[in-house]
């Protein structure tokens, strides 16, 4: 399937469109927010690895799955994928901040 419109040769989306599209709406909907489904994964890896794997270093490791994928045979879904896994990135590591001000304010209201 091209991306170009097939008259003005313009992308018809770009790989951060569909990215977007994809994280925020089917992969969320499957998978849940990417800190709880990189958190089950870290676990895992952590077992098969034997070292600890958090859940903010799976995305980059996919990225690099896919940087490896892209050099050896391009596809515009590596670019997606990448572009994804980013944006899962800055999504999971949000959600750790958001939840260490929690806690930090669970623990003592008048810090924060």
């Amino acid at each position: 399937m091209s991306n170009f419109d097939g008259k003005t040769h313009l992308l018809v989306r770009n790989v951060l469109e569909e990215a977007l599209e994809v994280v925020q709406n089917s992969r969320q909907e499957s998978y849940g927010h990417p800190l709880d489904d990189f958190s089950r994964t870290a676990k895992m890896w952590s077992a098969i690895l034997g070292i600890e794997v958090r859940p903010e270093q799976i995305p980059l490791c996919m990225i690099a799955v896919k940087i490896s994928r892209e050099c050896h045979q391009p596809k515009r879904d590596n670019l997606v994928d990448i572009a994804g896994y980013t944006l899962t990135l800055e999504m999971v590591i949000n959600a750790l901040e958001a939840r260490a001000y929690q806690d930090r304010a669970d623990a003592d209201p008048r810090a924060v």
